[in-house]
């Protein structure tokens, strides 16, 4: 997303091509998601057993991985 957002502002030429509107909104929704669940995870740091953050996380990864897949359906790949 960093880099999206670089090339995006003209700072760097990283990556390059086009970007739809749909996909510039997507790389704000998950910055702030993911700036959600860094403060979350500092709140909650304490309250939480090691067993239920490994179980947490794991289940991030998954749904990550899933929509991931997901992404590359062929319905999907061609819009």
């Amino acid at each position: 997303m960093v880099v999206i957002w670089l090339y995006l502002l003209g700072v760097a030429r990283i990556v390059s091509g086009h970007f739809t509107p749909l996909e510039i909104a997507m790389t704000l929704v998950v910055a702030v998601a993911a700036i959600a669940g860094v403060i979350g995870a500092a709140r909650f740091s304490r309250s939480v057993s090691p067993a239920v953050a490994v179980c947490l996380f794991a289940t991030g990864a998954a749904l990550q991985w899933a929509c991931f897949h997901l992404s590359l359906l062929p319905g999907l790949v061609d819009r």
